[in-house]
C-alpha cells in the first residue's frame, strides 16, 4: 500500500457496498474555550512553529494556514482528523478552529475561496 492510500481492502469494499465510514475522532469534539480540542492545541503549536499564514484575525475570512500533515510522524493526528490535508483558522474573537479535507483538491478549493475573500476584504480595509 502507498502512502496516500488512507484506505484498506476491506475499507474499499465496505464504500463499495454503501456502508458508511465511520467518522473521524474530531468530529465529536466540542469543548468549551479558544480549541475543541487538544490535537487542535497541537496544529496551533505547529502553526506557530512553521510560521506561515495567511488572512487576518479581523477579517471575514479569519487568519488561516494551510497544513499537509505527515503519517509517519504526524500519525496520531492524521488519524484523529482522519486526514492529512487540513486549515487551521483563527478569528479576533480568540477562537481556533480546524478544517479537515477528504483530498488535496478539496482543501485547494477552500484555500482559493479564502485567499479570494481576504484579498477583497484587505483591498476595502485601506
Amino acid at each position: 500500500m502507498t502512502g496516500d492510500n488512507l484506505f484498506s481492502q476491506a475499507g474499499l469494499a465496505s464504500v463499495r457496498r454503501g456502508a458508511p465510514l465511520p467518522e473521524p475522532a474530531h468530529r465529536t469534539c466540542g469543548r468549551a474555550g479558544k480549541f475543541d480540542c487538544a490535537f487542535d492545541e497541537s496544529i496551533h503549536e505547529l502553526t506557530v512553529l512553521e510560521g506561515v499564514s495567511e488572512g487576518d484575525l479581523q477579517a471575514p475570512c479569519a487568519w488561516f494556514a494551510d497544513m499537509q500533515l505527515d503519517p509517519g510522524t504526524e500519525g496520531g493526528l492524521v488519524e484523529h482528523y482522519g486526514t492529512r490535508w487540513l486549515i487551521a483558522r483563527e478569528n479576533d474573537q480568540g477562537f481556533f478552529w480546524v478544517e479537515d479535507f477528504a483530498t488535496e483538491q478539496m482543501r485547494a478549493e477552500r484555500l482559493e475561496s479564502l485567499r479570494k475573500a481576504w484579498a477583497e476584504w484587505d483591498e476595502g480595509a485601506l
